[in-house]
């Protein structure tokens, strides 16, 4: 029987592990978004470099559990713990369809790599997409610019703003649609 420990104290655990020494590099994983550069851990934006990245993250979320004394059971508790912005949303509702699929009381490790890794690669492919997109409205602005300076520079704020409040959430749904067949491994 596996002694599985309280979030309370996984938590108080990463957190130690995290501030400690031990740390080789910056331990969080966060799936690229668009115009933001050089997200945390993943640059450039490609899928096969998402991967890459991803399986390195892999081996410091295995060494976190490993010096905190993680049963391997919760390994994909701390590499949740490890996520972040939407890419730990995404996770933890598909957590819960793999545990009701499943009837299991945690996530096989293996079962969640697959599952992450297979997120990670639609979420930079959709991402990869979005350069061409800016593009248009790039050129499309360059010519508003040049017959209505004032115009522009005002409708280049809001459409920032607005933009950014739509397109983020809207990945989100887009990748959450595209990948929510069912859980791999899972039994039928």
């Amino acid at each position: 029987m596996v002694n599985f420990l309280q979030p309370s104290e996984l938590e108080r655990r990463l957190l130690r592990w995290t501030s400690s020494s031990y740390v080789p590099r910056y331990p969080f994983f966060d799936t690229p978004t668009p115009g933001s550069g050089t997200p945390s851990s993943v640059s450039p934006v490609s899928p096969n470099r998402s991967v890459e990245d991803l399986g390195r993250w892999f081996n410091d979320v295995e060494l976190a559990s490993s010096d905190c004394d993680v049963p391997m059971e919760q390994y994909p508790d701390v590499a949740m713990y490890f996520l972040k912005g939407d890419l730990k949303e995404v996770m933890k509702e598909r957590k819960d369809a793999y545990l009701k699929q499943t009837k299991r009381h945690f996530w096989d490790w293996r079962d969640f790599k697959e599952d992450l890794k297979r997120l990670v690669v639609e979420a930079a492919k959709i991402v990869s997409a979005a350069p061409s997109m800016s593009n248009i409205a790039s050129d499309t602005m360059q010519q508003l610019r040049l017959a209505h300076p004032y115009i522009a520079s005002s409708v280049k704020l809001g459409l920032i703003v607005g933009g950014t409040a739509v397109l983020l959430p809207m990945l989100g749904s887009m990748t959450w649609r595209k990948l929510n067949p069912p859980v791999l491994n899972a039994p039928q």
